[in-house]
């Protein structure tokens, strides 16, 4: 699979939260803005199928 950066800007307290998780799983920041966003898309893909095509983001969000 081909890697492409990507950025984007996030607020203070998530990058601090970012910060302590890479520091308590002796990760790069970067590392785990990944495999968090990788466990995110999952568990959208997950939330789509169940609740089907025509539900969106905000509409799942509201399901949890």
């Amino acid at each position: 699979m081909e890697k492409k950066p990507f950025s984007f800007r996030i607020s203070i307290e998530l990058k601090k939260e970012l910060d302590q998780i890479a520091h308590d799983e002796q990760r790069m920041t970067s590392n785990v803005a990944r495999i968090l966003m990788e466990i995110g898309l999952e568990e959208y893909r997950k939330a789509k199928s169940r609740a089907g095509s025509g539900s969106n983001l905000l509409q799942l969000l509201d399901r949890k």
